[in-house]
């Protein structure tokens, strides 16, 4: 039997985004922190009838699931735009950077980007999905650095690991 670690270090941890393109090329998004999601869960309906029960029990079955939605901060760089090639990271700007995805809804109105969380194993173990850009809201505290909290909303089928 294989021998199961007790824990991974998240360090490393990357979150990407593709761009659409044939070939797709996918670009980490810089200055991330931590990764919520995604949270995953069925709508559950409840068939209890007359008929169906011999005892006071409600009888229930799953029927939609839902990929839910990937919650972080960004350490906001409002300057920082589209990678300069394969490999590098994505900024956050509203013209070129992760603002972009937002305010276009996606590669175009309705057409969800595809991401990938690529998690530090040793064997770069990789959620896939398609999601929107659904929360893009700044933060400028005065104690603290300027931050970004980021949210997609993960839509179809998704590939997780």
């Amino acid at each position: 039997m294989a021998n199961i670690p007790i824990a991974i270090p998240a360090i490393g941890t990357l979150l990407q985004v593709g761009n659409g393109a044939s070939p797709e090329i996918f670009n980490s998004i810089a200055n991330i922190g931590d990764i919520t999601g995604p949270g995953t869960s069925a709508t559950v309906v409840d068939v209890t009838s007359h008929t169906s029960v011999s005892a006071p029990w409600r009888q229930k079955i799953p029927t939609l699931l839902d990929a839910g939605t990937i919650t972080l901060p960004l350490y906001y760089v409002p300057s920082s735009g589209a990678p300069a090639g394969v490999g590098t990271f994505m900024g956050h700007s509203f013209t070129a950077g992760l603002g972009r995805l937002f305010i276009n809804r996606g590669l175009s109105p309705g057409v969800p980007y595809n991401w990938k969380i690529i998690y530090p194993d040793g064997l770069n173990t990789t959620d896939e999905f398609q999601a929107f850009v659904t929360k893009y809201s700044q933060k400028a505290p005065v104690a603290g650095v300027l931050t970004c909290d980021l949210e997609l909303t993960i839509t179809g089928v998704p590939s997780f690991a």
